[in-house]
């Protein structure tokens, strides 16, 4: 198998071959010995067109038994799921470690590629860490604490201070190291670029890894006058409960003033 005849021919003792055609001759006066020379086939290699990835062979022909190694190189996104090669009329031969050997026979190599499903990933945080809330989306649906996201998926984060208290840390963790200044100055990893998207909330894409949400809320921090002057043209008066006006600020009178500079409230 994987031969052909490459030379027929018969010789006398002390003369020249002679050509044997179509496996016949007739006998000479004379002793004869039959010679034979064998050659092995060249058989062709064809690659079969594929879809989302490509293979190679290292050869374009192959004798029996030679051994045939092939390049598979899938598409961004995708694996190889089968590759064989397939002998006309015959069932397909499944090839291990993108290497055959060569039948005796022509052959076509088969390859299909699958795509390789988006890697999930836990995301962790505390919805209730105290004097705020924390609420998690993933692609605009609220996931809770402990489910997973595909890589590259949109996380959304969207921090909720209760009364008088602010966004004091925020922080997406993942292996990575971190990286000091993330939005508005509040820590982060570095391998999670998070993008604020307004007040206290933030956007990022789902890294192949877990991660974990981390915040803190404080107590607002505030600005008190006790003394006021006028500027230009004026004069202040202060009142008391009671009613009563003065030039000087009354003891134990105090003036709220956020730290946006609004006033908030007075304080007797």
């Amino acid at each position: 198998d994987g031969y052909e005849l490459e030379t027929l021919t018969y010789t006398v003792e002390g003369q020249d071959p002679v050509a044997i055609e179509n496996n016949e001759f007739d006998m000479p006066a004379a002793n004869v010995t039959i010679n034979a020379t064998f050659t092995a086939i060249d058989y062709t290699i064809t690659v079969a067109e594929t879809q989302n990835g490509t293979v190679e062979a290292d050869k374009a022909t192959a004798n029996v038994g030679e051994t045939v190694t092939l390049t598979v190189t899938p598409a961004d996104g995708y694996e190889l799921e089968t590759l064989t090669y397939t002998v006309e009329g015959q069932d397909p031969v499944d090839i291990e470690n993108n290497q055959f050997d060569m039948p005796a026979a022509n052959v076509t190599i088969n390859a299909t590629f699958t795509e390789i499903p988006p890697v999930e990933n836990t995301i962790t945080f505390n919805p209730a860490p105290g004097n705020g809330t924390v609420a998690v989306y993933v692609n605009e649906v609220q996931i809770e604490s402990g489910a997973t996201a595909a890589q590259g998926a949109t996380v959304k984060v969207v921090l909720t201070p209760d009364t008088d208290y602010e966004v004091s840390t925020f922080g997406v963790e993942t292996s990575s190291s971190v990286e000091p200044d993330g939005p508005s100055g509040l820590p982060r990893r570095a391998t999670v670029p998070t993008l604020s998207e307004g007040e206290n909330t933030y956007t990022f894409e789902m890294p192949g890894e877990p991660v974990t949400i981390t915040a803190s809320f404080a107590k607002k921090v505030y600005t008190g006058i006790n003394d006021m002057r006028a500027a230009g043209n004026g004069t202040v008066r202060y009142i008391d409960v009671n009613g009563r006006v003065s030039d000087k600020p009354f003891q134990g009178i105090n003036i709220v003033v956020n730290a946006d500079g609004t006033v908030s409230k007075m304080v007797f």
